[in-house]
């Protein structure tokens, strides 16, 4: 859907009606909550992001994210989708405090986040027009 997104926003041809199927089965995925794997956290975090892109999902789904599971999230770049799409959505409280916890939280396995790409995607996003 990203791609898709994307690719309607720079003007090429993109079927409306698989577009919307694309948009409904992405919002129904990033509503899920029986699924909290670290596998499936990451995917409903980026699947709000993209969501937040497109103007498309109510805030329940991102907010509940955001106030309950943002701290089982399994990297710091889903953390950071979560501060962008809340950011995007216009929720700059929830939006600052997912990128404050973001470069502390470490990746599968142990290491350290990704720090820069926290850091490169919470200007952009906290800077883009509403």
């Amino acid at each position: 859907m990203d791609f898709l997104s994307r690719a309607k926003a720079k003007g090429f041809d993109v079927s409306e009606i698989d577009y919307a199927n694309g948009l409904r089965w992405l919002t129904d995925y990033a509503q899920r909550r029986e699924e909290n794997d670290s596998a499936a956290l990451s995917a409903r975090a980026y699947a709000l992001y993209v969501l937040a892109e497109v103007g498309g999902e109510d805030l329940s789904a991102l907010r509940y994210l955001a106030d309950n599971v943002i701290d089982k999230l399994p990297s710091a770049l889903a953390q950071a989708q979560i501060g962008a799409a809340l950011a995007l959505r216009g929720d700059q409280t929830r939006a600052a405090d997912a990128f404050k916890n973001a470069p502390r939280q470490p990746e599968a396995g142990g290491k350290p986040g990704p720090i820069g790409t926290m850091t490169t995607a919470a200007p952009c996003a906290m800077a883009r027009p509403s």
